[in-house]
């Protein structure tokens, strides 16, 4: 062999191999970088103190963090003293969890099993935009939320953006703040009446006695003889033919109003009927209008504490019952979580309608799984859509981020009305015809409607 020929085969292998790992590294290598899907993501809480004092942070969910002083060192493992800011944010719901781009480890992995997650956080601290670690000795307490509250959940950390290390057993205990904020919420009074007013319609030639009255309106009083009032309706229906006016306690101004009128009873008898109630005189004028502002203004006071009461019945709905204790010495990406059985899912072959149009493999397209009954997330690169792991009978949808700010998604009622059992005792093939959405997702609520 010629030393040209021979530079010339060394030089195709080369360019071979040079294809090929470019082919791998663009086409077939997954990222070991947390990449979150959509630019939608879950907030941040930033909080700022000193860190030579500490802080303690509830949040909406009903988790406590608990900083202690001096609680932070440098890179350089130098104490940090002066103002920090921490990012503390929470991931409880499966729409999250895809939100947050965190994986949640593999089916096929037997050293980084899938992990059902019963509540996860992620926290960093900063000082001038250096990040900042837990120094030598410290510890921050957490109380994480735990919607899904039980004894068999176990600590995760992860570990290089891809595993998760175990790292023992949290301490389930009940939400005694949101107990005693419950026990502290005041009964709401009830909701005030107006004045009832009593309009006397009287023919006063007949009534001259009732004359001297025809400028006044009469108001209902709250007084124990007057607690039927409003039930015995049948007081309205009646036409009165007499009204009698007597004095009943002249220090409070208050009368006795009775109304009477001849009625035949079931033997064809004449009886009269009588009805009596306590009132009070009121000019139509100065005094009503008072006795109208005055009932405003109570019902004004009743408007505000009842939406002060649910504006924090609901604060407190968003609160979890119990939290799940520990500690940790790291900052980063924590998980309570316990392994996913993966002999209850299915692994199938699958397709997708939009490849017609997409390489998925040049285009890099992730097929995410998200389980929200298992409360978990898988995601797959196009070289793996052949060994998909699935279980029937659970809220499930897929969703693809296409080119061009387009979705793809196989929603949970499409999901529920296939039998994956009978396609893996089958072919194990099964082609996905997903709906494309065209526009961004805005907010997770919107989210939540597309899967």
């Amino acid at each position: 062999m010629t030393t040209k020929k021979s530079i010339y085969i060394g030089l195709s292998a080369l360019i071979v191999s040079a294809a090929s790992l470019l082919y791998y590294f663009n086409f077939l290598h997954e990222s070991k970088t947390i990449e979150p899907p959509l630019s939608l993501e879950v907030p941040y809480d930033t909080l700022t103190f000193r860190a030579e004092e500490g802080m303690k942070h509830h949040h909406f969910t009903g988790s406590n963090v608990t900083i202690p002083g001096n609680a932070f060192m440098d890179k350089d493992g130098y104490p940090v003293i002066g103002n920090v800011s921490v990012l503390y944010r929470e991931f409880h719901s499966p729409e999250e969890i895809f939100l947050s781009g965190i994986p949640m480890g593999s089916m096929d992995d037997e050293t980084n099993r899938a992990l059902q997650s019963a509540g996860m956080f992620e926290m960093k601290a900063f000082q001038s935009g250096e990040e900042l670690k837990i120094a030598s000795g410290k510890n921050i307490g957490v109380e994480l939320a735990a919607f899904r509250a039980s004894d068999d959940y176990k600590i995760f950390q992860l570990n290089g953006n891809s595993k998760w290390d175990e790292m023992g057993s949290p301490a389930l205990a009940e939400n005694k703040q949101k107990q005693k904020d419950l026990a502290a919420i005041p009964d709401l009074p009830d909701k005030p009446d107006g004045p009832v007013i009593i309009d006397i319609d009287a023919d006063y030639s007949q009534h001259p006695d009732l004359a001297h009255f025809k400028n006044y309106r009469w108001a209902l009083t709250d007084v124990p003889q007057n607690k039927n009032f409003g039930e015995e309706m049948r007081a309205f229906r009646i036409n009165w033919d007499r009204m009698k006016v007597e004095t009943f306690d002249k220090t409070k101004n208050l009368y006795k109003l009775t109304a009477s009128a001849e009625m035949r009873n079931y033997e064809n008898r004449t009886i009269w009927e009588k009805y009596s109630v306590i009132v009070t005189p009121v000019l139509t004028g100065e005094d009503y209008d008072n006795a109208l502002a005055a009932f405003n203004k109570t019902l004004d006071e009743y408007n505000v504490l009842a939406a002060q009461i649910q504006k924090e019945e609901e604060r407190l709905a968003l609160e979890a019952d119990m939290l799940n204790a520990f500690s940790i010495e790291q900052m980063g990406i924590w998980n309570i979580d316990k392994y996913i059985n993966n002999q209850q899912f299915v692994k199938i072959k699958a397709g997708f309608d939009f490849t017609a149009q997409i390489n998925p493999y040049i285009n890099k397209i992730k097929v995410h799984v998200i389980n929200h009954t298992d409360n978990t997330t898988q995601d797959y690169m196009a070289k793996d859509w052949d060994k998909i792991y699935l279980r029937s009978g659970t809220e499930t949808s897929i969703m693809a981020v296409l080119p061009d700010n387009k979705i793809a998604v196989f929603d949970k009622d499409q999901f529920g009305k296939v039998d994956f059992n009978k396609v893996y005792s089958g072919t194990r093939e099964y082609r996905f015809d997903t709906k494309i959405y065209s526009a961004g997702v805005g907010d997770i609520g919107k989210l939540k409607e597309m899967l």
